[in-house]
């Protein structure tokens, strides 16, 4: 049993390795289209939001400027994962 929990744990260093190194790597361009994809749909739904919602409250610029702050910082948060998505 401790043989095959040895080799798991071989297995998953090697994993977080190769993912490390490929972190290093430039991001494939269909990851890359993938990506601006889905930013573009999100910014879509948001402006839409934006747009047509019919509301009481309207938008306060501090405040969406402090979500955005946000958001950045926490983009830079990181995890050792390797690469890939937290």
């Amino acid at each position: 049993m401790g043989r095959s929990m040895s080799a798991q744990a071989l297995t998953e260093a090697d994993r977080l390795r190769l993912s490390f190194a490929r972190r290093e790597q430039r991001m494939p361009v269909s990851e890359l289209r993938a990506e601006a994809l889905v930013a573009a749909a999100f910014l879509a739904a948001a402006v839409a939001l934006a747009v047509f919602a019919h509301g009481e409250q309207h938008l306060s610029l501090g405040v969406a400027a402090l979500y955005v702050v946000c958001l950045a910082i926490a983009g830079h948060v990181r995890f050792d994962i390797g690469a890939g998505f937290t």
